[in-house]
């Protein structure tokens, strides 16, 4: 629906030709391209976290280096793994389980997450860039008929695209910072981490060592070290009660 509204109520209306009449441009068709484009990408990277797994925990035998014990699953599970109750399994570095994709967010697929959320919060900016041209030519253009579906579809998705743009822009720093710290949402209240590393070597371990493949919802070349050690935080002091 974004996608129909600015190309017909935006792009198309507000964005003349030399000769006058009312038809796409080359600026027109240029936004309507990269508008599309990007969000190809996060229907794509939004399938692929909804289809691919996110890191569920193999089965690892019982020993003095790993003695964790998931008793829902009743099997030994690394340090870093957790264990969903929507999706009833054990996953590695699981950040959350995320409605939005129907999927745990974890070790193997956090990447078409953070890109789902990147290539959503780019398209809901690119379309205040053309609401906002929209308008400005608007003034420019003295139209006799005001077409009031057309406002009422604009300032819908004016609406819509702010709204999504401050929320996926918050959730995709929440996940940038987690990368870049080596610590899942799940490990941030339990006051836990994974080892200390160069941020470089926590974005390969998300979305490989291919950098120019890094903003495309293609499978990372990474391999998940599921006896990975953890570290414990100091834990806040609480307050004394008066």
């Amino acid at each position: 629906m974004p996608s129909y509204v600015l190309n017909e109520y935006c792009l198309k209306p507000f964005f003349p030709s030399a000769s006058g009449t009312l038809k796409l441009t080359p600026v027109g068709l240029f936004l309507l391209m990269l508008f599309n484009i990007f969000l190809a990408l996060a229907f794509a990277s939004h399938i692929r976290c909804w289809l691919s797994d996110a890191g569920k925990t193999p089965k690892i035998e019982v020993d003095e280096q790993n003695p964790n014990l998931c008793n829902v699953c009743e099997q030994s599970k690394p340090k870093r793994s957790h264990h969903c109750s929507v999706c009833k399994v054990c996953v590695h570095r699981l950040d959350h389980h995320c409605v939005w994709v129907n999927n745990c967010v974890g070790a193997l697929n956090q990447k078409f997450f953070i890109l789902f959320l990147f290539y959503t919060a780019l398209s809901s900016a690119l379309s205040l860039v053309i609401i906002a041209l929209t308008l400005f030519n608007a003034y420019g253009l003295k139209f006799k008929r005001i077409d009031v579906v057309g406002i009422f579809a604009v300032v819908f998705v004016l609406m819509e695209s702010i709204l999504f743009l401050f929320f996926t822009g918050d959730f995709l720093m929440e996940q940038l910072e987690s990368v870049r710290e080596n610590q899942t949402c799940v490990e941030s209240y339990q006051f836990k981490r994974g080892v200390c590393q160069d941020p470089v070597k926590n974005f390969e371990d998300v979305f490989g060592k291919t950098f120019w493949l890094w903003l495309f919802p293609v499978k990372p070349d990474i391999s998940v070290d599921f006896l990975e050690d953890i570290i414990l935080e100091k834990q806040p002091n609480k307050e004394k009660k008066s």
